[in-house]
């Protein structure tokens, strides 16, 4: 069956790329936004705001983690029958 040895490989691939497509709207959003977290963080940045830079890499670490933690918890259902 194909199905089974291809789904570890797979959600490998979903993990990495949560963290790319977060570093890519990260980047985006200090390139050519006006509102957002990265034109927050950019802004502080800028104006030397180490609270409000802080504040903005919390949100983006919680967003990253949230989204990661969704990808495991679809990946621990639909991989129990391997043995961890």
């Amino acid at each position: 069956m194909v199905l089974p040895s291809v789904s570890v490989p797979l959600f490998a691939g979903l993990k990495a790329g949560v963290s790319f497509a977060m570093i890519g709207v990260i980047a985006a959003e200090f390139i050519s936004a006006d509102e957002g977290l990265g034109y927050y963080s950019m802004t502080s940045t800028q104006q030397f705001d180490p609270s409000g830079l802080f504040a903005a890499l919390c949100d983006h670490r919680g967003d990253g983690g949230g989204r990661s933690s969704i990808i495991g918890v679809f990946e621990r259902r639909a991989l129990r029958w391997q043995r961890i």
